[in-house]
């Protein structure tokens, strides 16, 4: 009977960690955080969620608002590419297609990521047509687990292109997406976004990549099929195209952010022992005057959690002793300490880690 009812409270407890996943898995937000004159006090919306198309709202806006570029007036959004003038605009079908029917989720899921359009740009990949590496206008990030304001825990992904009017160049193409009406919502070429398999903050992920000619140093693809829009930027049809476009790519400086939800771990954490040893980016992050440390043992053993002000003296030892396998979460209280950046580090006998956490009174 013992073991029945322990059966069926496993049944349960898995029941309801499917249940919080089909909740989790979803983006919070598409926003345009950033343009040619800096940060946006206030974060534009970065895609279309009109017609009550199931998209998520930003700010209670449905659709970008004037003011998004700083040197002209054209709207972006993202959106998945178009495959047919009837295709369908809904969130469910965007979702299904960049994430290739959930299958991406893993990847996805926690993390945020930014398309940044800058003046070096990256290189990417051709690879559904020539198979060329070229000069692309934007950067790929991973910004790491709702840490928007905290770079030291980004690192640089890779590019794979779709280019749509052959011509080795990303940009703005001849079609017309559907998310409107008329012929005016002319779209670039389609991104596919690839992780690189070295994480280390930074970019030294992506230079290996680019080092191997795209032919090592790649991960699992993250999202597929993600264009930008160009709302009632211009006329596809127009004779004069494309010197009818009021902006023919997004201008340097914007950022598009896609955040996404975090799960809900207690129920994870009580059953669920991880493959390695882990030291997780603390949450919130930045922090005013509670956070949250996690970090995830293999196996039985004794561990030390400790927090360092910059000089790299010892200011607090959080926990210090034998625990179980498991993921475990501390909270760190900074009440009494000043404004800065401190560090936390994680001790074992066979594994240890250091981050970084910064408070802001």
């Amino acid at each position: 009977m013992k073991k029945m009812l322990s059966l069926l409270s496993l049944i349960t407890v898995f029941s309801q960690i499917a249940m919080s996943q089909s909740q989790i898995n979803d983006f919070k937000y598409f926003i345009v955080t950033a343009n040619a004159s800096g940060v946006l006090a206030t974060p534009n919306m970065g895609t279309f969620a009109f017609n009550a198309n199931g998209f998520p709202f930003y700010n209670g806006w449905d659709r970008p608002q004037p003011g998004q570029q700083s040197t002209n007036t054209s709207l972006w959004g993202i959106a998945t590419g178009n495959t047919s003038p009837t295709m369908d605009i809904s969130y469910a079908y965007f979702i299904s297609r960049v994430t290739r029917a959930g299958a991406n989720w893993p990847k996805i899921i926690p993390y945020d990521f930014e398309i940044r359009f800058t003046t070096a740009g990256s290189k990417g990949k051709m690879a559904f047509s020539s198979g060329s590496i070229v000069q692309l206008p934007f950067e790929l990030w991973n910004t790491g687990i709702g840490t928007p304001n905290d770079p030291t825990d980004d690192y640089k992904l890779v590019a794979y292109i779709f280019d749509a009017n052959a011509n080795e160049v990303f940009d703005l193409d001849k079609v017309d997406h559907t998310l409107s009406g008329g012929d005016n919502d002319p779209e670039t070429d389609w991104i596919y976004i690839y992780d690189v398999a070295d994480h280390t903050p930074g970019t030294s992920g992506y230079n290996a990549v680019v080092a191997s000619g795209f032919n090592s140093g790649i991960g699992i693809e993250i999202m597929a099929r993600v264009v930008l829009v160009n709302w009632n930027g211009g006329s596809v049809s127009a004779a004069n195209w494309p010197n009818n476009l009021n902006a023919t790519l997004p201008e340097n400086g914007t950022v598009f952010r896609m955040e996404t939800y975090k799960p809900t771990t207690d129920l994870l954490n009580e059953f669920v022992i991880p493959l390695n040893y882990e030291l997780f980016q603390n949450y919130p992050n930045p922090f005013n005057p509670t956070t949250k440390l996690r970090f995830g043992l293999p196996e039985r053993t004794n561990a030390k959690l400790t927090v360092y002000d910059i000089l790299g003296r010892a200011i607090s030892t959080l926990v210090d002793g034998e625990f179980e396998a498991g993921h475990h979460e501390v909270n760190f209280d900074a009440s009494n300490l000043p404004s800065g950046v401190y560090f936390y580090q994680l001790s074992t006998p066979n594994y240890n880690s250091t981050k970084k956490l910064l408070l802001m009174k």
